[in-house]
């Protein structure tokens, strides 16, 4: 097994609402799924003991060109859109969905045989923080875009 959480809610900001769970995690001391440098803009995913992706990221930093190897076990079992109704339907608003999701994932997560979670603190929250998409847009378009492209202006 990856690990079992000791789950903690994070502390709410002004506003109140649900800001995220906090996950403590005893063992393992490495994760089953972790990813690797391996050098020269080159890294791999490794879970257990199979490589399961190899990558090369770009020389400019355009992207990652990978293999599969076809190894790959998802921690996290599908999610039907069934599953999702009942999440929403019995979510009482999208502070109450989010924290149902969370709590989910973070049972899938200390479920799995060959999952990220290894010893240490994590933090499971809804979306991605503000900064990583509104404040790095711009400079990661910058190179491509020309003449104001939609694209750019997201």
């Amino acid at each position: 097994m990856s690990g079992q959480a000791a789950r903690t809610p994070l502390p709410t900001g002004r506003g109140g609402g649900w800001d995220g769970l906090a996950l403590d995690v005893a063992a393992p001391a490495h994760p089953g799924l972790r990813v690797e440098a391996a050098g020269a803009r080159r890294f791999l995913i490794r879970q257990a003991d199979r490589v399961v992706l190899l990558a090369r990221q770009h020389p400019r930093h355009y992207g990652v060109h990978y293999a599969r190897t076809g190894g790959y076990r998802s921690p996290i079992p599908s999610i039907s859109a069934a599953l999702a109704r009942r999440v929403r339907d019995a979510s009482a608003d999208d502070t109450a969905w989010a924290a149902r999701w969370a709590h989910r994932f973070a049972t899938w997560l200390g479920q799995a045989v060959d999952g990220p979670l290894h010893r240490g603190s994590g933090v499971l929250a809804d979306g991605m923080p503000r900064w990583a998409v509104t404040g790095n847009w711009s400079r990661h378009c910058r190179p491509r875009c020309s003449g104001g492209s939609a694209a750019c202006t997201r």
